[in-house]
């Protein structure tokens, strides 16, 4: 992980927490990496783990039946922090991030990225093009009426959609009829936050 450059300037990197189950009626076990390395790990540890659980493309087509894939937001939960940026970092092409949005939709499992504030995990790379999500809670500790410092703590997502939902939204706002690539930060407002960008993988 040490290898890996941060994609905000002042954040650190920590290699992305998965619980994930192996094997039907097994308990879930940890792995971490990309979405990619992921699965790939899964094969390994269960070469009937495509038997099992479906592939990528039945999961995502059994998602989308169950109708899963938006996440309603009523008014009242809409803020400030609720918004994306775009072209804000180096540009990557298209077809890898649909191609790691498909991969988050179709592994189960919770995502829990390293203590925030400032902390960003790579849960997708491909063709030098990634999807990262960056965890911003902190925690404020007060002994009597004074604050002390911010507490970092870690932050565990209901599910990989979660980021998947924030990388189609960058991607739904940020390209263009015109555009040859795409780049850009979701930002939610329970503190944590997306990001697509070109990379080294």
């Amino acid at each position: 992980v040490g290898a890996l450059e941060a994609p905000l300037p002042g954040y650190g990197v920590e290699e992305v927490l998965w619980q994930v189950q192996s094997h039907p009626g097994k308990p879930h076990i940890t792995l971490n990496g990309t979405v990619e390395e992921v699965y790939s790990q899964l094969l390994e540890i269960n070469p009937n783990y495509e038997t099992d659980f479906g592939t990528i493309d039945q999961r995502v087509e059994r998602f989308k039946r169950d109708d899963y894939s938006v996440e309603v937001t009523t008014p009242r939960d809409l803020t400030k922090r609720e918004n994306t940026i775009c072209w804000n970092f180096q540009a990557t092409i298209v077809w890898p991030i649909n191609s790691g949005i498909t991969y988050l939709r179709g592994v189960p499992g919770q995502p829990t990225n390293g203590p925030g504030p400032g902390n960003c995990g790579r849960v997708s790379c491909s063709y030098d093009s990634a999807i990262w999500w960056c965890n911003d809670v902190s925690v404020q500790v007060y002994f009597f009426s004074f604050c002390l410092n911010q507490n970092p703590t870690p932050k565990t997502l209901p599910s990989f959609n979660t980021i998947a939902d924030a990388a189609q939204t960058i991607l739904n706002d940020c390209i263009t009829w015109k555009s040859i690539g795409i780049s850009g930060q979701r930002f939610h407002n329970d503190n944590w936050n997306a990001i697509v960008k070109g990379d080294n993988c």
